[in-house]
């Protein structure tokens, strides 16, 4: 009975021994795993829009910028709210891009780094962009001469510059920068076709008008994927010296 009693004290004690090491290496693994997950780099994600806003049937662009050191690597996951856009997308020189086509409305959208074996993931702030119809337009044909002078004081070959500045129309979407072309018209029969530069249109008549007497200039934006064509009004010059 004696001899019973020893022998299960006995293995009582291995049996606690070697839960005691089981407990000890889990333990152990917990530490080194969580000294890895803490030695992850901190990483951040930024969403752009190209453009800002987007007409309907016209793709926009979603760049997600990833920020940490070292350089990020891994993929990028798109949502549309918590919708996930397409599958993730590869992260090349810190930058991971997206185009799809959006139906006509407000939208929300976000970028999820996944990290990799440096960086912890990140989310980006939500970007609300919206995708509409074209918006109206506004020229405005302005001139004056080189020097400037009062118009009474030019002659037939004064050079003139014409500006014709395309603005958008009061409560419609400004989708940026207005591109395309312009068609200035002189006398009603002279056209010349001109690229729109910053929102404006210039042309230069290093001649002037080349006569003396009345003279009417025009201007016409064709408009763009972003914007409908307007045209300014008809600016009327007199000119009195030969």
């Amino acid at each position: 009975m004696n001899t019973y009693a020893t022998h299960t004290r006995r293995r009582i004690g291995r049996s606690a021994f070697a839960i005691a090491f089981v407990a000890i290496a889990a333990s152990a693994s917990t530490l080194v795993d969580s000294g890895h997950a803490s030695a992850l780099g901190r990483s951040t994600t930024h969403v752009k829009l190209l453009p800002r806003n987007q007409t309907v049937g016209n793709p926009e662009v979603l760049q997600a910028t990833v920020g940490g050191h070292p350089a990020a690597t891994g993929m990028v996951q798109f949502y549309e709210d918590t919708t996930p856009l397409g599958g993730a997308v590869e992260v090349t020189n810190r930058v991971a891009t997206l185009t799809d086509t959006f139906d006509l409305g407000s939208h929300t959208v976000s970028a999820q780094y996944l990290g990799d074996t440096k960086l912890a993931p990140s989310t980006s702030a939500p970007v609300t962009f919206l995708v509409g119809e074209p918006s109206d337009t506004r020229s405005d044909l302005q001139y004056h001469s080189i020097p400037p002078m009062p118009v009474s004081a030019w002659s037939a070959s004064t050079p003139v510059l014409l500006v014709t500045n395309i603005g958008v129309v009061a409560k419609q979407t400004n989708y940026g920068a207005r591109t395309g072309t312009a068609t200035v018209r002189i006398d009603g029969t002279t056209n010349y076709v001109v690229t729109v530069t910053k929102n404006r249109v210039v042309l230069e008549l290093p001649n002037g008008f080349g006569s003396v007497g009345a003279h009417t200039a025009v201007a016409t934006y064709h408009g763009d994927s972003h914007y409908n064509p307007s045209s300014a009004i008809t600016r009327r010059i007199a000119i009195t010296h030969p």
